[in-house]
């Protein structure tokens, strides 16, 4: 089973819409990554995990199970989680790294949502992770807490890798870039895309 600080920065996954520009990709390279990311937003947008995760980076299957990912995803509103996502858009889609089998992509993206929180989550130490969890994430200037209506206002700018590796197939994949989470991006990933990621999203 996934540790509580995996589980509640999965619980920030959320994408994103709206329009893309590319840099050194070619047209189709980029349709394909822009139908990748749409079915993730739509899937995201109408909680249907399954579909997230037919979408996530198959690698990441290897440290915690679908299997669970699913089962924590879904039991999340009886959790007591409760995520609307209001705003959400690309910013900028651009070529990472090639090699001969492997292609990888870096998406910025914008994203604004609001996250509620009743029952267990709602007692203080799973405030607090959770509050820590999202300023870590997204910054502590783009989180705040509504006491009344107890929930997270959450924005900021967010990085993803977009994945095309030929053990898995011709589909891209998603892998989120959470620098709260490093082992878990050195395990995922080559020491090139961690290093060229880093630069762009970190210059």
């Amino acid at each position: 089973m996934m540790n509580k600080k995996f589980l509640y920065t999965l619980l920030a996954l959320v994408l994103m819409t709206a329009s893309v520009s590319a840099q050194r990709l070619s047209k189709e390279t980029q349709s394909d990554i822009t139908k990748t990311v749409a079915a993730f937003i739509k899937s995201t947008i109408n909680n249907d995990y399954e579909g997230v995760l037919k979408h996530t980076y198959p690698k990441l299957f290897t440290m915690a199970s679908k299997e669970d990912m699913l089962a924590s995803l879904q039991g999340m509103e009886a959790m007591g989680l409760h995520m609307l996502v209001d705003e959400m858009g690309i910013k900028r889609i651009e070529a990472l790294h090639e090699t001969e089998k492997d292609q990888y992509a870096l998406v910025n993206y914008t994203t604004k949502m609001r996250i509620g929180l009743s029952g267990q989550l709602a007692e203080p130490n799973a405030m607090a992770s959770m509050e820590e969890s999202f300023k870590n994430t997204y910054g502590k200037d783009n989180v705040s807490f509504d006491e009344e209506n107890k929930q997270f206002n959450v924005s900021g700018e967010k990085f993803m890798v977009l994945i095309k590796e030929e053990a898995y197939g011709p589909e891209w994949y998603i892998m989120e870039w959470n620098d709260e989470i490093p082992e878990v991006i050195s395990a995922l990933l080559s020491k090139e895309v961690i290093e060229k990621a880093t630069k762009r999203i970190k210059p």
